[in-house]
């Protein structure tokens, strides 16, 4: 029913929104996307480990920067991978099997 009336109204809400100034819906937009940024913010701050990289990759996202034609939200996730390696290479080496520690057997083999 909830779909129904959405899509009944639908071409009237469209028609509201382009009634109103550019400013008012940029401002009506940004303030329905506080509550997802201040969960994604409150959860980088989980992993202490993980918090440059989730920073530098929101930082560049909004930035809006675009390089040979390709957005922001792209260099972000590149330059957080990026930091990421940087900052914490031997976690990345272990998983490559680079630094695998030798266990010691419970039984001695005689």
């Amino acid at each position: 029913m909830f779909y129904l009336t959405i899509g009944l109204f639908g071409a009237t809400a469209a028609g509201l929104f382009a009634a109103f100034p550019h400013a008012l819906v940029l401002a009506i937009a940004g303030i329905a996307l506080l509550g997802t940024l201040g969960g994604s913010l409150a959860a980088t701050r989980v992993d202490e480990a993980e918090r440059e990289a989730a920073l530098v990759t929101f930082l560049i996202t909004a930035s809006g920067l675009t390089m040979l034609g390709i957005g922001a939200a792209f260099w972000g996730l590149v330059a957080g991978v990026v930091v990421r390696v940087v900052l914490r290479p031997r976690r990345w080496a272990r998983r490559r099997g680079r630094t695998r520690r030798r266990r010691r057997r419970a039984f001695p083999v005689a």
